[in-house]
């Protein structure tokens, strides 16, 4: 029986899970929520029918968004550049069945390996803001391999957001960055005007700007239920937010 829609079975994890699962699922309570609603947020966020959507991910890592998509009847390809990671989605795979189906492919954003209109959706999360070279071409490839009138959905971390500009104090100081791996790599984040901008070079066109988010991702599972308090009390209040969803659609 294939799962039900938006359940991925995590919890017969192959041996041997690659570095993104155990920081960003397997680490915290905190991080696995972060991963789990942004995902689930960006998927609300697709103007299409999921059934049947031939989507594309860029920058996926190990693949759960791509499985949570797919569990919607999606055919999706999840890609990055880290082939341990698509090893470790491709094991993950065999422990959940869906309607959908997910393959894994090793591929650089800047030069994406696939015809011109291939995807109904291209999706990227969490992924821009660490290319700091010509992020203008990354945006020109998302347009490419997708089908005129199709979408590209992409997540980005709020720069204004306040979690993000307390990392970014954090990251600051060396000690910690040397102590704490999630302190430790360097992102050159967007504003949503050079979002916008860069977009709109790519023929894309603005659908909706969405921020969801509150939990630090790297608080300690002690203060979990506290975390989640908050994040229900002010999930209105944009500063707070930690994630911004942009959705186009390509003319």
């Amino acid at each position: 029986m294939p799962s039900p829609p938006g359940n991925i079975q995590v919890d017969r994890v192959p041996a041997n899970p690659c570095i993104r699962f155990q920081l960003w699922y397997g680490g915290s309570k905190a991080r696995r929520h972060t991963t789990e609603t942004r995902a689930r947020a960006v998927i609300d966020a697709i103007p299409a029918k999921l059934e049947n959507l031939k989507a594309l991910e860029v920058g996926g890592g190990w693949g759960y968004f791509s499985l949570l998509l797919a569990s919607y009847g999606a055919t999706v390809t999840a890609s990055d550049i880290f082939t341990e990671d698509l090893s470790f989605g491709a094991k993950l795979r065999q422990t959940n069945r869906f309607n959908g189906g997910v393959d894994f492919c090793a591929a650089d954003a800047l030069t994406l390996p696939f015809r011109d209109a291939s995807f109904d959706a291209t999706i990227s999360m969490e992924m821009i803001e660490h290319i700091r070279d010509a992020p203008e071409r990354v945006w020109m490839e998302f347009a490419r391999v997708t089908r005129a009138d199709g979408f590209v959905i992409v997540s980005t971390p709020n720069p204004k957001g306040v979690a993000q500009v307390v990392k970014n104090r954090l990251k600051t100081i060396s000690a910690l960055r040397r102590r704490y791996s999630f302190l430790d790599y360097d992102e050159w984040f967007l504003t949503p005007a050079e979002v916008l901008s860069a977009a709109g070079k790519a023929r894309l066109r603005l659908v909706s700007l969405r921020r969801t988010g509150l939990m630090i991702p790297f608080a300690p599972d002690c203060i979990f239920p506290f975390n989640l308090v908050l994040e229900k009390a002010f999930k209105a209040v944009p500063i707070l937010l930690t994630t911004n969803i942009f959705v186009f659609q390509k003319y």
